[in-house]
């Protein structure tokens, strides 16, 4: 009788382990089905305020942007504009410098993104649309040329030199960005070509470089305002932020959708995790690379998600390497254990996984790869999908 409870006992041991391991391997993925049925749903109705109210009196807001086709930084900071604009939900006309403007008074702000103010005929009637209460907005710092010489002092500027150059860091000196009084940078990051220039006490400045040379200001001029922004950074979408708040320098009375959410992405995560040991890692965890991304770093991930009741969006990436062309290896089997074991507790905590790609290579093909970052271009649209 013993011998017998004995040999089930050792039998269920040795089910249960199996089973465990059965669990814990790649095999049971294979037994799970994706039951996701596409859900049908009807068109959404598109509604317009304008069906409900007066338009005459409800005073919907309408903006010009001036552009320069043959300047590719105007070209870059009209389409940043244009996209900060539409996201907004606002109205707006695009016209090249050399179009024809209609009433200038139809638009609550107009915006300049170029630098060469004398392509710009008649710049007299644009400062007559701000004196009679528009808002004229500057988004690319002018060269000296002979407009700019002729009207810098309205723009508050005392004094300037016909030198561009280049500044770096930054200064905010209200809440332009919100809640961000006070911020001082010294990044090399944040890099601006400027003019080196004073001010005359009739302007706010907002925001200047590190060494003080302003960046952004405003002024009241008659009824409307004159805005500038002294440098080239609005060409990139990494300051679409700051392209809004100048809007509502503008438009002080501004009213946008916002999404009202918290987001959280880790990039590239899950992915494969680096082999051995990073001295500096070693020296403050006493951890080699995989034990420190496991005992520390993702384990103070999770508590911070759970503190502040975060869900975390990861990107997943299956394996570092520079291949664009088919065949494409798989990642080893310690690389897959750690995407499934970061993927599982990922998805634990109440996240989700978004595919970032096969490997880091940015997908695109030879000739639209913009900057020089290491990346290799790919044959064709199949192989992309194939990876």
């Amino acid at each position: 009788m013993f011998l017998r409870r004995l040999v089930i006992i050792i039998i269920a041991i040795v089910v249960l382990a199996a089973g465990v391991q059965f669990l814990r391997s790649f095999g049971v993925l294979n037994l799970v089905r994706n039951l996701n049925i596409p859900l049908e749903v009807s068109e959404a109705k598109k509604l317009d305020i304008r069906d409900y109210a007066d338009p005459g009196s409800a005073g919907f807001e309408k903006y010009l942007i001036i552009s320069n086709e043959e300047e590719i930084n105007s070209v870059m900071v009209s389409g940043q504009l244009k996209k900060t604009l539409n996201y907004m939900k606002k109205d707006y006309d695009f016209i090249q410098y050399n179009g024809s403007v209609g009433q200038k008074n139809q638009y609550d702000s107009i915006f300049i993104t170029f630098e060469r103010l004398d392509l710009l005929e008649n710049i007299e009637e644009y400062f007559d649309y701000a004196n009679s209460g528009g808002s004229l907005v500057f988004l690319v710092r002018p060269v000296a040329d002979k407009t700019f010489e002729k009207i810098y002092s309205n723009l508050g500027i005392k004094s300037f030199s016909n030198k561009l150059y280049a500044n770096t860091g930054i200064r905010l000196y209200d809440d332009v960005l919100v809640a961000a009084e006070g911020f001082v940078s010294d990044n090399e990051a944040i890099r601006n070509s400027a003019i080196k220039l004073a001010l005359d006490d009739s302007v706010k400045i907002h925001i200047s470089a590190f060494d003080k040379n302003p960046l952004l200001w405003s002024k009241n001029y008659g009824s409307g305002k004159l805005i500038l922004f002294n440098g080239t950074a609005l060409n990139e979408k990494t300051n679409r932020g700051l392209i809004a708040s100048i809007i509502s320098l503008a438009k002080p009375e501004l009213i946008y959708p916002i999404v009202n959410v918290k987001m959280l992405h880790i990039d590239d995560f899950p992915a494969p995790v680096p082999e051995g040991t990073d001295k500096q890692i070693y020296e403050d965890f006493s951890r080699d690379i995989p034990k420190f991304y496991r005992e520390v770093w993702w384990a103070d991930i999770i508590k911070l998600a759970k503190k502040y009741d975060l869900k975390y969006s990861g990107f997943v990436i299956e394996i570092y390497n520079n291949d664009t062309k088919p065949p494409f290896k798989s990642a080893g089997n310690i690389m897959k254990k750690n995407l499934l074991l970061y993927g599982r507790d990922l998805m634990s905590i109440g996240g989700e996984i978004g595919l970032h790609g096969y490997n880091h290579q940015s997908l695109a093909e030879a000739g639209h790869i913009k900057q020089n970052l290491g990346y290799k271009a790919w044959e064709s649209a199949e192989d992309m999908a194939e990876s």
